[in-house]
């Protein structure tokens, strides 16, 4: 009985240190971070093939 009360305690101890002052654990915001540079990297290449478009747009109006 003691040794799940000392696994508690330290898997506590664990999962607070593992935790920002946000509250959000450190594995959470990389995921998060993950999400959020494939969402800017998507929305870069968006932009490149919108321009892409409108150059091919303005070479054929010439």
């Amino acid at each position: 009985m003691i040794y799940l009360l000392i696994i508690a305690v330290v898997g506590e101890a664990l999962f607070l240190t593992l935790r920002d002052s946000h509250g959000m654990d450190y594995r959470a915001r990389e995921f998060s971070d993950a999400l959020h540079d494939r969402e800017v990297r998507r929305e870069h290449d968006a932009k490149l093939a919108r321009r892409a478009v409108e150059g091919r747009q303005q070479h054929r109006v010439a």
